[in-house]
C-alpha cells in the first residue's frame, strides 16, 4: 500500500502507528519517541511472531493428547496448525 501510495518514511511511520490497536498498540509505548517503521516492526514481529516461539509450540505438540469427544479430525487438525507454526520453513509435506 506505502508503495502505491508513494509513501515516504515519515508516511509510512504514522500510518502503522494509527493502525496499532490493543496488545499491538502498547509495542508504541515499548518503541520509544526515537522509533522508526523499521523498529516498530521488529518488535511486533518479536512480541507475536511465531519465530521465537517455536519451542513453545514443540512443547505443546509433545504434550497434545486426545481430549474426551474430541474427533480424530479434530486432533489432527491441531497437530497439523501446531507443526506449521514449530517449523515455519519446514517442507508442506512434513504436515500431511
Amino acid at each position: 500500500m506505502a508503495k502505491y501510495l508513494l509513501w515516504d518514511d515519515e508516511d509510512k511511520y504514522y500510518h502503522l502507528c494509527a493502525s496499532l490497536e490493543g496488545a499491538a498498540g502498547q509495542v508504541l509505548w515499548d518503541a520509544g519517541p526515537q522509533a522508526t517503521t523499521d523498529s516498530i516492526i521488529q518488535l511486533l514481529q518479536m512480541r507475536f511472531g511465531t519465530e521465537l516461539q517455536a519451542e513453545r509450540f514443540k512443547a505443546e505438540i509433545r504434550s497434545r493428547r486426545r481430549g474426551p469427544g474430541e474427533s480424530l479430525q479434530h486432533l489432527y487438525q491441531e497437530i497439523s496448525r501446531l507443526v506449521a507454526l514449530a517449523y515455519p520453513s519446514a517442507d508442506v509435506s512434513l504436515v500431511t
